[in-house]
């Protein structure tokens, strides 16, 4: 399991192999209960919340990439004041 976590990212969808820089840590707020669900996740998995987190993200970019998930973004203007 923990293989197929840092396998996704150097995989294109024709099957070569690339390799996407050393890896960094990003940080992101997430609600108490989405936590509790990645915790409860990775314990049934038995991998650590951060492989977890490495594969779902990994594997939306490949999805996104592959366009088989689509981002529903909202547009919105917003107007205000200068100040003098």
């Amino acid at each position: 399991m923990l293989r197929l976590v840092f396998e996704i990212s150097r995989v294109y969808a024709n099957g070569t192999v690339r390799d996407l820089g050393k890896i960094s840590s990003v940080g992101v707020g997430l609600r108490e209960g989405e936590i509790d669900q990645l915790d409860h996740i990775s314990s049934e998995l038995g991998v650590s919340r951060n492989a977890l987190m490495a594969w779902v993200l990994r594997r939306f970019l490949k999805d996104y990439k592959d366009e088989k998930v689509e981002v529903p973004v909202k547009v919105e203007t917003k107007i205000t004041i200068e100040d003098p």
